[in-house]
């Protein structure tokens, strides 16, 4: 049906395009229904078939609306296209042919009545319905103007028959066509206007203002308002005029000024980079030790600061010079050697050493074979010798300089023919090294130990010095050259040889002043690894011992070589810039170099493992903290840290140094690796010691108490290659200096020496010739302590030596680049930089692991032990509510540490075992208090003062309860060990961890918080204690779930302190 009705409604749209064709045509051609008889018919039948087509229409509405399958194919095609569109997607192909095929028209056969139609030749029947062969407005215009041109010949036409009423009308209706085209303009504009929005250009559509005539009074106000603008113009222009003078010329100025700035400032731009590029000029020749060059450049730039340091500077070196040939002429007249060169040198090292002289390995020396950089100090000491200077052997410690010394002794008695005698004055703890080393390398010469008690040194002396006694080498110590002058000055050495030298640094000791005027001889040598340990008039000391004929004035040597290390008191005037510090610095080498030889390690001994050294912080304890403080408000401390000197295992946990070091102590062991501990007092290592035999470790402790002979069994024992011993005890002046300890790999300075040069030579014991192994050095600071100002101050030290000696290269063969390169490095303050951590933070395991480790393996098993260590839950360090309340609490319940309220005179008194840790002693307490001395005492229980607290019986049932809650423990079913149920319950949860916990519980406490507030005197009564247990419970279960460990623990731990609670309530009760 649908077909049939969409075939008739096709036909009808064909047959209706046909009429209107015709329709369209015949009027084009000037038809009309008077004088055109095909006309009416057509338009009869168009509307004939125009209510025919809406006859149908009513028919398919009334008719049945169900859709057919093709149309329900179409449906679907469309809302498929719809959803792609809203998606703005792009349609397939074949579903936009599916879509448009209904609007496709199909081609239909013309109607053959087309072909007898007028213009039928020039229409396109195939393609387009209106599609001509010629321009359809060309076409149309023709058409129109054939129109007219038959509505004039009618016109013409008419007017020629008779005056009837019909040809009138026919007449006049030709006529109107002017009209009706004039009267077509006017409704086209006039409806272009009512239906369009107004422009601008419509003028006549827009509503003009209306125009209010002035009346008198405002033409009169007017007038008044103009008068007087024209008065006040006329008198503010003068004004104007002024103004604008004024700001022009200020303009003008101001431009002037800048003008004149610029030029100054591209003025002095000029002469800095002028100044820049000159002293670039000198620094390149000064670095290239070109002193013509560089005195050159200084006259053209007309500095007179450096021409008066260079002066000055000169003038020192040439009267150096002066005395340096004075001297050996003086001497050369008694000397049984003549010069053999005269010839002058323009090189001040080449002037003094001018007589060389190639040396050989002496043959005396049977001990072994000496090393290059050996050879070439034998060579130096040999020129010294012969060109009759005395200087300093300044090798690091470990190079071998008693063995250098042993062989110049050996070359002058083998090639010089020079049987001495030599004094060696070395201190007490090298004495034995000495006499062992002459043994080991030149058993031939003959020598005698001056020591002992009097008595035998009296026969010592005796026998020294009779004619029959050849001894060629004596050897005792600075004291005993002090008091036995009148024996050991008798003679004029030859030699006079001061091993660790610096012990001359200070020109107005004891020892110093008699060695310099009672003491004679002709040839001096001075054996120190640290020439310079504070300032230059130490180092001016050791010169003017051995040369006091050329270094005699302190004043004058300390004013022109110290400014460049003077860190404050500077003035504008007295500021040194760089250049003037290389340049005194360079002048100083100078000056140092023919006396002074300086070799490293690290330059000479290639195969020598390296040193490393860690700055370990410590952090302090509760206790440490109350008490320091507590110190510099008071200077009492008796009584405060032990009144009642009982102790127990967990006194280490009061000092942040034994902390640290009883978590290395057991790696370092089971690595094994032995170490070697310095300190700065005597009673600390007495504290180390009960330390060490509480913990079981092997050790050997060495001070200023430990005789001579003693020391040479203790080192043998250390040194032993199947020593027992683990740890060597060390005071640092003691035991820092002449013994050979590198069996030990290992050094920790438990305190640092002001001295920071005692620390090196203590470091030098194990980091020397023969150490196989990498050396680690660790040094104990404690943080925000005297001993961060100790380590500044040694580092400023260490910087003057780094500069005076270091940056010298005293080698003899290093070259003025070297040199020149560590210098600038020092300058700038590149050297002895400590790793700067936070002061704050503790020694975690994992920082201290990796200072400790020497391989990837250690690491892991540095974690085992960390491990194992975990399961004691207390903190590294004794925290402050852990503290007795004697220690914290005065009156009040106040938060201050006085010393005060700890005298022994107090009137209420409570036992100390109430306060103390014994209740954490376990039952390996009592095995360690029978093996050691000091560490558990027997004691008679002391009373202290309890006058702080208010009720002393809620006092004890508070800490009762609160003890029965943190010793409880239960088996961990997965571990299998014992744990402690109330470790989760010691701290306050990290809210940074557990956000949510602070959203779901509102008054979050923990057991630290309780504890605090039992020592403090918050609670007044058992129920309030009572009530904040509860809260802390209560929060753990409604945080936690049902079958969690933490919520069964605040169930159990509820029940115990419940249990406990009510125990106490009802003794009170009865």
């Amino acid at each position: 049906m649908e077909d049939s009705q969409s075939t008739v409604s096709e036909t009808h749209i064909l047959e209706l395009s046909t009429l209107l064709q015709k329709i369209q045509v015949l009027l084009f051609s000037g038809a009309t229904i008077e004088n055109n008889t095909d006309l009416p018919q057509l338009l009869s039948s168009m509307s004939h078939l125009l209510q025919r087509q809406e006859e149908e229409a009513t028919e398919r509405v009334f008719s049945s609306t169900v859709f057919t399958q093709k149309q329900l194919l179409a449906l679907k095609h469309q809302i498929m296209s719809y959803k792609l569109i809203s998606k703005d997607l792009p349609i397939p192909f074949e579903l936009q042919k599916e879509v448009l095929a209904p609007f496709q028209s199909e081609y239909h056969s013309p109607s053959p009545q087309l072909e007898n139609w007028p213009f039928a030749e020039n229409i396109d029947t195939k393609n387009n319905l209106f599609t001509f062969t010629m321009d359809p407005l060309q076409k149309i215009n023709e058409q129109f103007g054939k129109l007219v041109n038959h509505m004039q010949h009618q016109r013409h036409a008419l007017e020629s028959k008779p005056l009837n009423t019909n040809y009138q009308l026919k007449a006049k209706s030709t006529t109107l066509y002017e009209k009706q085209k004039k009267t077509q303009t006017k409704l086209v504009s006039a409806s272009r206007n009512s239906t369009t929005c107004l422009d601008t250009n419509q003028k006549y559509s827009k509503r003009k203002p209306l125009v209010n005539l002035p009346d008198k009074f405002s033409i009169h106000s007017k007038e008044q308002l103009e008068t007087q603008e024209s008065e006040t113009n006329t008198n503010s222009k003068p004004i104007m005029e002024h103004f604008s003078t004024f700001i022009s010329l200020q303009k003008k100025r101001k431009e002037h000024v800048n003008g004149i700035s610029n030029l100054v400032i591209r003025f002095h731009n000029r002469f800095e980079s002028h100044e820049l590029r000159l002293r670039k000029k000198r620094m390149l020749s000064l670095k290239k030790n070109n002193e013509k060059m560089y005195l050159k450049l200084i006259e053209q730039t007309k500095r007179i600061r450096l021409n008066d340091i260079l002066k000055q500077t000169d003038e020192f070196l040439q009267a150096i010079t002066h005395s340096v040939f004075k001297q050996q002429k003086s001497i050369k007249k008694t000397h049984e050697f003549k010069l053999t060169n005269n010839q002058e040198h323009n090189n001040y090292y080449d002037q003094i050493h001018y007589i060389k002289e190639t040396v050989h390995h002496p043959k005396m020396m049977t001990g072994g074979q000496l090393k290059d950089y050996q050879m070439k100090g034998l060579e130096w000491m040999i020129s010294l010798y012969n060109n009759y200077i005395n200087g300093i052997l300044a090798d690091e410690m470990g190079l071998g300089k008693t063995i250098q010394t042993i062989a110049l002794i050996s070359y002058l008695i083998e090639t010089k023919k020079t049987n001495g005698p030599f004094l060696i004055i070395a201190p007490l703890s090298t004495l034995s090294n000495w006499d062992s080393e002459f043994d080991k390398w030149s058993p031939g010469i003959k020598k005698i130990a001056y020591v002992g008690k009097p008595k035998a040194r009296k026969k010592l002396g005796l026998n020294i010095f009779s004619a029959e006694n050849d001894c060629q080498v004596i050897l005792t110590t600075f004291e005993l050259a002090t008091k036995d002058q009148q024996i050991l000055a008798q003679v004029e050495w030859l030699y006079i040889i001061i091993d660790e030298g610096h012990r001359m640094k200070n020109i107005n000791s004891k020892v110093s002043i008699c060695l310099r005027k009672e003491y004679k001889s002709k040839h001096r040598l001075i054996l120190s690894g640290t020439p310079l340990q504070n300032n230059l008039p130490e180092l001016w000391a050791l010169l003017n011992f051995l040369l006091p004929k050329i270094f005699q004035s302190s004043k004058s040597f300390e004013e022109w070589f110290n400014s460049p290390f003077i860190t404050q008191g500077f003035t504008d005037q007295s500021d040194l810039n760089e250049e003037e510090q290389l340049l005194i610095i360079k002048r100083l080498h100078t000056v140092l170099r023919p006396f002074l030889l300086r070799r490293l390690k690290t330059d000479v001994e290639v195969s020598l493992p390296d040193k490393v050294e860690y700055i370990v912080k410590c952090q302090m304890s509760s206790l440490q903290l109350q008490i320091q403080n507590q110190l510099k408000a008071e200077a009492h401390v008796e009584g405060v840290i032990n009144p009642n000197k009982l102790t127990n295992e967990l006194i280490y946990r009061c000092s942040g140094k034994f902390e640290v070091l009883d978590r290395m102590l057991p790696k370092l062991q089971q690595t094994r690796h032995r170490v070697l501990i310095f300190f700065q007092m005597t009673k600390v290592m007495n504290i180390m010691e009960d330390y060490l035999s509480w913990k079981g470790y092997c050790f050997l402790r060495l001070d200023g108490s430990v005789k001579a002979d003693e020391r040479y069994t203790l080192i043998t024992q250390f040194n032993k290659p199947s020593s027992p011993y683990f740890i060597f005890l060390l005071s640092t002046r003691a035991g820092g200096t002449g013994l050979n300890l590198q069996t030990a790999d290992t050094v920790i300075l438990f305190d640092s020496d002001w001295n920071p040069h005692q620390d090196l030579q203590a470091q030098g014991r194990a980091h020397r010739i023969g150490q196989t192994q990498p050396v680690h050095i660790y040094r104990f600071v404690t943080s925000n302590s005297i001993e961060e100002k100790i380590l500044e101050v040694a580092q400023h030290k260490l910087s003057i030596d780094g500069k005076v000696i270091q940056a010298g290269k005293f080698d003899n063969r290093s070259t003025e680049k070297d040199r020149e390169a560590l210098l600038r490095t020092l300058l700038e303050n590149k050297i002895m930089e400590a790793e700067k951590e936070d002061s704050q933070t503790e020694m975690s395991d994992y920082h201290l692991n990796n200072m400790l480790k020497r391989s990837d393996k250690d690491l892991e098993f540095f974690k085992q032990i960390d491990m194992e260590k975990e399961a004691d839950m207390r903190k590294r360090l004794i925290q402050e509510d852990e503290l007795p309340k004697e220690v914290l609490y005065i009156k009040g319940g106040k938060d201050i540490f006085d010393v005060k309220h700890m005298q022994p005179n107090n009137k209420r008194k409570m036992p100390i075992d109430q306060v103390t840790y014994s209740k954490e002693r376990n039952s390996q307490t009592a095995k360690s208090e029978k093996s050691t001395k000091r560490i558990c005492r027997s004691a008679s229980v002391d009373e202290l003062d309890l006058s702080n607290i208010c009720d002393q019986e809620l006092f004890y049932t508070l800490v009762s309860c609160y003890s029965e809650v943190e010793q409880c423990v239960i088996k961990d079913e997965k571990m299998g060990q014992l744990r402690k149920r109330c470790a989760a319950f010691l701290d306050i949860v990290q809210e940074d961890i557990y956000p949510l916990y602070y959203k779901i519980i509102k008054k979050p406490i923990c057991m630290r918080d309780i504890k605090k507030r039992i020592y403090s005197g918050y609670y007044k009564s058992i129920e309030e204690f009572q009530s904040d247990f509860h809260l802390m419970f209560e929060n753990a279960k409604a945080f936690n779930e049902e079958s969690s460990t933490v919520y069964k623990d605040a169930e159990g731990l509820k029940k115990i302190f419940d249990a406990k609670v009510a125990s106490y309530l009802q003794i009170n009760k009865n």
